[in-house]
């Protein structure tokens, strides 16, 4: 068990011995995950492992299990956590209009269509 500076769970790790295989681990890991979530009211990362070969498995995330080398930080899996709630379909993403505060902003030539651009028309990117 991972813990964030919050004094949540960040992350849950099943290690099972070498001669098995991770995945012998992952539902356990699961049953695990489930319980956090229930109590402390955050899903955290799941980690399973065989000591040789490493998973991580964010559900909540919409992500699939996968092989990794070594494990996340406390900072690395806060941000992961943090992504769940401030990532947005890209549908949305993209209707966003350039005149609204979280949407993109347009940088370079003022007059896109312009073959030669100096560095006086092109506008700074903020």
């Amino acid at each position: 068990m991972l813990w964030g500076a919050d004094g949540l769970p960040l992350a849950v790790v099943e290690a099972k011995r070498t001669a098995k295989s991770p995945e012998v681990g992952q539902q356990q890991a699961k049953l695990y995950a489930d319980c956090l979530e229930k109590q402390f009211g955050r899903r955290p990362v799941i980690f399973y492992t065989n000591g040789y070969e490493h998973r991580i498995w964010d559900d909540a995330g919409g992500y699939p299990p996968r092989e990794i080398q070594g494990f996340y930080t406390r900072d690395e899996l806060e941000l992961l956590i943090q992504r769940r709630q401030t990532k947005l379909p890209l549908v949305v993403a993209r209707s966003r209009t350039p005149t609204s505060p979280a949407g993109p902003t347009r940088c370079g030539p003022s007059r896109p269509w312009a073959m030669r651009s100096t560095a006086s028309s092109a506008r700074p990117c903020s």
